[in-house]
């Protein structure tokens, strides 16, 4: 069922708020504003806005692109969550006290996170742990078993020392 314009522009609405607050949380640590970060030009919300309202693009259009900038975002917390740790853990962390959700729940986790999990050999977080078990559920009967494996015993380990009296 097609959306009707106002679905498209509260969709773009939603999406924005994610991005503008993740961004904020990972490139405003340092004081920088974050459409200055990593040499990305990101338009306002209002100036989409216009745009729309001015007919040089369908509301569709800037969902499409508010998505592939999470989808750009999500990336570099991937890598930072390899490379710098403690900047990605302190970005999730201020997304979390800001919104009350993990940004992985509002922005699907790419594939690599899952790898860097699997690389790390050990979960962050409950986020992590609830993104992990849902890899495995989705993954089950089609993922490599070697993988499957590892995951399993991630999230086995993780809960073992999250119960009281243990860990």
């Amino acid at each position: 069922m097609k959306r009707t314009r106002e679905e498209m522009i509260a969709e773009f609405h939603r999406l924005y708020t994610i991005f503008e607050t993740i961004e904020d949380c990972l490139h405003n640590q340092d004081g920088a504003y974050w459409t200055t970060g990593f040499g990305r030009l990101v338009r306002s919300r209002a100036a989409q806005l216009e745009r729309v309202v001015k007919g040089e693009f369908p509301p569709g259009e800037i969902v499409l692109g508010t998505l592939q900038a999470i989808n750009d975002t999500s990336a570099e917390l991937v890598s930072q969550l390899r490379d710098d740790p403690a900047k990605a853990e302190q970005a999730l962390a201020a997304y979390r006290e800001r919104t009350g959700r993990d940004y992985w729940q509002d922005a699907k986790p790419p594939k690599a996170l899952i790898k860097v999990i699997l690389k790390r050999g050990r979960l962050l977080d409950e986020a992590e742990g609830r993104l992990l078990d849902g890899w495995l559920a989705e993954a089950t009967g089609r993922g490599k078993p070697a993988e499957m494996t590892l995951a399993k015993d991630i999230l086995a380990r993780f809960r073992e020392a999250a119960e009281p009296g243990r860990g």
